[in-house]
């Protein structure tokens, strides 16, 4: 399932809620914020890919901290499956300051 996922199935999901397993065994909220398009790095484009790179941005709970790696996140869009996805934080959500940002990236 994750090598076939592209940005379009996660557009138009802005703002939707995503369970995110952790290694604690506990479920916590991950709202997805944005999804970003890597149309070229350096003037390179990605014409031999599978999919053209993106990157997906989370709002993580208020007060709890991921460490970076791999959580498994469900949604209605993946059906019954749970994804792993690789997240990184990437600071404080704005929106939120008790919250804080990750990017998952998909190549």
């Amino acid at each position: 399932m994750l090598a076939k996922l592209k940005a379009s199935d996660f557009t138009g999901h802005e703002n939707s809620n995503f369970e995110a397993s952790a290694d604690d065994g506990k479920i916590y909220c991950f709202r997805l914020k944005e999804v970003v398009m890597k149309k070229s790095i350096s003037g390179h484009q990605f014409e031999n890919m599978n999919r053209e790179p993106f990157s997906l941005f989370f709002q993580g709970p208020e007060g709890v901290r991921f460490s970076q790696g791999t959580i498994g996140l469900r949604h209605t869009l993946f059906g019954s499956e749970e994804v792993p996805v690789f997240v990184v934080a990437v600071g404080t959500d704005q929106a939120n300051p008790l919250c804080l940002t990750y990017q998952a990236v998909f190549n």
